[in-house]
């Protein structure tokens, strides 16, 4: 890496990413969207200033994906831009959180970042594109990609590359409705020859071809150009026990869907309890996240639910084991 750059925070940055932070339902989420956002609008502004590059606010706009994930974006030219904010941390790195990228929100570029305590300005410490996170070093509990700045990108090198607007490809999303379309066609004609043969109940045959239609849309996301993170998801999924997940349309903000059983299973407001006694395992959590980022009146509860145990515990409920990074994993 060939050094770093200094910004200014300006005043108006903290006032606007205090107005989303208000929204989400939990203490340490608000802490974490205010350092956050004060990064991404600081960053904004200076792409505006400096490039004339105008930005918006990309999925961070929405509190429901601050809320149960760590994402930190904004859009510049259809590209995504993530920033990764730190405070004071042992190691300086870029440290992108896995889960997320397991849930399938992925960014075209990620920025590593440090914040001044008293929020006056920050340090961009570098860059990398998405697929460089496939050589990414995980943390010991597997819930961080860690790239070391020597491995970065200078921010220079973004700045060029924001100037020219991100080509998307239409025939993608032609060819995901074509595989779904078959998918369907597909269950229905066995479902017929099942039905014909007697020998199985209807709850059999609906379990039988729901997995035939996620088998089916898992062998079209094999034919997708590849992300460059095929190999770091590969150690992720093998180290959490997750099948190969089901692709998303490609004009989804998430790239993955859950399969039609994991859907089911969170359909269930008992099942999606146990997220708060903390007795789901990350396979499971990658899942409710998918569901609740699809689900307006389930998200509202559970938002409800975090909102109470935070007010409950005085906002030491499941709170951060690295107060002063403001990239720990979502709870």
């Amino acid at each position: 890496m060939n050094g770093t750059m200094y910004i200014p925070i300006p005043a108006s940055a903290i006032s606007t990413a205090a107005e989303l932070a208000r929204q989400c339902s939990a203490t340490t989420v608000r802490e974490r969207v205010l350092v956050s956002q004060v990064v991404a609008l600081a960053v904004r502004e200076y792409l505006q200033r400096i490039a004339g590059l105008q930005t918006d606010t990309g999925r961070s706009a929405s509190p429901k994906y601050v809320e149960l994930l760590d994402i930190c974006d904004f859009n510049v030219n259809n590209w995504r831009v993530e920033m990764r904010v730190v405070t004071s941390v042992e190691r300086l790195a870029l440290y992108v959180p896995t889960v997320p990228l397991m849930v399938g929100l992925l960014s075209d570029f990620y920025v590593s970042t440090r914040v001044e305590n008293d929020l006056t300005g920050v340090e961009l410490l570098g860059c990398t594109r998405c697929a460089d996170l496939a050589a990414a070093e995980l943390s010991v509990n597997g819930l961080f990609a860690i790239l070391p700045l020597e491995e970065l990108q200078p921010f220079g090198v973004l700045l060029e590359q924001l100037q020219k607007a991100r080509a998307f490809d239409p025939s993608q999303k032609h060819a995901f409705e074509a595989w779904q379309a078959r998918a369907d066609r597909i269950m229905r004609a066995v479902s017929e020859v099942l039905t014909q043969e007697g020998a199985f109940e209807s709850e059999h045959i609906g379990r039988l071809v729901i997995g035939l239609r996620d088998d089916i849309m898992a062998l079209y996301g094999k034919q997708l150009p590849e992300t460059g993170l095929e190999p770091l998801f590969e150690r992720l999924f093998r180290r959490f026990g997750i099948i190969s997940p089901v692709p998303a349309s490609p004009t989804s903000p998430v790239a993955f869907q859950n399969r039609i059983e994991d859907h089911t299973k969170f359909s269930s407001p008992t099942t999606r309890a146990q997220f708060f006694t903390d007795t789901l395992m990350v396979s499971e959590r990658v899942a409710l996240y998918r569901y609740l980022l699809g689900a307006e009146a389930a998200l509202e509860e559970h938002r409800r639910l975090r909102r109470a145990l935070d007010h409950a515990t005085e906002g030491r409920y499941q709170a951060s084991s690295r107060p002063s990074c403001t990239t720990s994993c979502a709870a």
